[in-house]
């Protein structure tokens, strides 16, 4: 009788209008959890970013590049910092060729505190990128390189470098578009 008079006062039965209020709740939880989730599959795809770049963080290096001494004042002239990555135990160190379109009279490298000169030992144009060497105190942490058979387009590509600062790592994500592409 009372269901029956409910029905007739508002056109639905209470037990519909409570399964509503439960689907809502539930609803709502299911959408703040996701919220949740998504907020922890960030953190951790953050934190897995930051771990992949600390792993390359003492094999990467700031450059400094000098051209010859200024007409006013017989000062050198800064190229701008730029930065590499240490690819031999023994001193050998890749970067772009961005700051050595012409011969600079100085390259300085600076690991950590140190600070070593270092002498340009080959550039290549296609691929814009030179080899630079150093004489280490002591042999250098040389990074773990992916195979190029390991690189597949859409993978996550983390680029470290220490252009700003030399003590602290500058990180860019992105994402590889191609593989086996000439002009980069």
């Amino acid at each position: 009788m009372l269901v029956s008079s409910l029905t007739a006062q508002h056109g639905r039965r209470p037990c519909t209008t409570l399964i509503r209020l439960l689907v809502c709740g539930l609803l709502w939880g299911i959408g703040f959890r996701a919220e949740s989730l998504g907020q922890d599959i960030q953190q951790q795809e953050e934190d897995a970013l930051w771990q992949a770049a600390q792993q390359v963080a003492s094999s990467t290096v700031r450059i400094e590049t000098f051209a010859g001494l200024e007409a006013q004042g017989n000062q050198p002239i800064q190229l701008g910092p730029t930065t590499g990555t240490i690819v031999s135990a023994d001193g050998y160190i890749l970067s772009s060729a961005f700051n050595f379109l012409d011969r600079p009279a100085s390259i300085l490298i600076q690991i950590g505190d140190d600070r070593y000169p270092a002498e340009l030992v080959a550039k290549d144009h296609n691929l814009k990128l030179v080899l630079l060497k150093i004489e280490p105190k002591s042999p250098l942490h040389v990074p773990e390189f992916l195979s190029q058979a390991d690189v597949r387009v859409g993978q996550w590509a983390v680029a470290v470098g220490r252009a700003y600062n030399a003590n602290d790592i500058n990180v860019s994500v992105g994402i590889v578009s191609a593989t086996h592409r000439v002009w980069g």
